[in-house]
């Protein structure tokens, strides 16, 4: 498979959570501060990790899929789109360490 080049975004948003219930952020050099950016940046890292609880993985079952739980089943009212992971399964063979040792040693990134 062809590698595909990364562009990076020009701007991203950035939140900083001061520890008293605020949060600075900055995006297109524009300052945010208090506690909705707080509560935005909960928010946020909330949902992100919601992605990796174990009720939320896709399952990869052979078989259909056998052990996949509905949201109903579960309890939950919401629906992850985990469909950017779904593409990733195990390998079968490992690579050599000495391949490995050779792709950490590269400088030409």
């Amino acid at each position: 498979r062809d590698l595909v080049a990364y562009n990076p975004q020009d701007d991203f948003l950035k939140l900083l959570m001061c520890g008293d219930g605020t949060a600075l952020g900055f995006r297109f050099g524009i300052p945010l501060y208090g506690t909705w950016v707080w509560e935005l940046k909960d928010h946020i890292d909330q949902m992100f990790m919601n992605l990796f609880d174990v009720k939320n993985l896709p399952t990869h079952d052979s078989e259909t899929n056998k052990n996949e739980v509905s949201n109903e089943e579960k309890g939950d009212d919401e629906d992850f789109d985990t469909a950017q992971y779904d593409q990733y399964e195990a390998k079968k063979e490992r690579m050599k360490a000495e391949d490995a040792c050779e792709l950490l040693l590269r400088t030409d990134d």
